[in-house]
């Protein structure tokens, strides 16, 4: 189905400061609004990443006393009772990703180490979006999952860590096991020097904005030959989603968070108050 006005009249999105004024959920609201019956229920694939990070944190905070984030928005669900509706069943229109992740998963949480927590959950939720009747909610989510898997790779070598051998597919593990593999994986990632440039640089806001720009430059390339279609919404969606997180950041905020980790990390260690450092 072609959308020409709704689409005409979206706005300009953008990584970039100033930011430009967008309220996320009036406009999420007016494109699910306007989209047909069938788009609808795949525009809600767009979101499900958001969720998938309110449940994963909800584990983390509830099985190993992690609290690393506030709720992501916007959402399918609410962040507070996600966990909570999924372990009693009643979560209205759950994916099945998430009833399998919880039903393989549910008495193993306070095992798994919090790395593995979030990638068992990924490998349901990518599985799940090979049955969608939508190339482009797939080729995306393919290129997203490549993309965090050369970022898991880069990650267990700086950090000593193997990664799950679920999750990294054997033909990167080929190409690594090649002398010089940069080389090889820039022949068919062109990315991959701007990505591992982030991953060494160990700044998590420089490697969440690079990779990012780099699924915004996949969505735009694809949107050449999609002009006015349902998959030029949901690319649009997407940057909304991305644009959500780094227009609500703010040095005030950081500073906020930092403490609270820093808080969270001295009741975990037996230290009851800040001031005691």
């Amino acid at each position: 189905m072609d959308y020409y006005y709704l689409i005409a009249s979206l706005p300009e999105l953008s990584l970039e400061q100033p930011f430009p004024s967008i309220d996320v959920d009036n406009t999420l609201s007016f494109i699910t609004g306007n989209l047909n019956e069938e788009d609808l229920k795949l525009s809600k694939y767009l979101i499900f990443p958001n969720d998938n990070k309110n449940l994963t944190n909800s584990i983390l905070d509830k099985y190993h006393k992690i609290t690393l984030a506030e709720y992501k928005s916007p959402s399918n669900f609410s962040g507070e009772d996600i966990l909570a509706s999924l372990m009693q069943g009643n979560l209205y229109n759950a994916p099945n990703y998430m009833l399998r992740y919880i039903a393989n998963y549910k008495d193993k949480f306070d095992l798994l180490r919090p790395s593995r927590i979030e990638e068992y959950l990924w490998l349901e939720f990518y599985n799940e979006l090979e049955t969608l009747d939508n190339t482009f909610i797939i080729e995306y989510y393919q290129f997203d999952k490549t993309l965090r898997q050369l970022a898991t790779v880069r990650n267990s070598q700086l950090y000593d860590d193997s990664p799950l051998s679920e999750f990294v597919n054997d033909a990167i593990n080929r190409q690594l096991e090649i002398s010089k593999p940069e080389t090889v994986l820039a022949k068919t990632y062109p990315f991959i020097s701007d990505l591992w440039s982030a991953l060494d640089g160990r700044d998590p806001l420089t490697i969440e904005k690079t990779m990012d720009r780099i699924r915004w430059k996949f969505i735009d390339e694809y949107e050449l030959y999609e002009n006015f279609s349902s998959n030029q919404v949901f690319g649009w969606i997407i940057k909304l989603v991305h644009y959500s997180r780094w227009a609500s950041l703010s040095s005030e905020k950081g500073r906020i968070r930092c403490l609270e980790l820093c808080d969270n990390a001295l009741k975990v260690s037996g230290i009851s108050e800040l001031e005691n450092l």
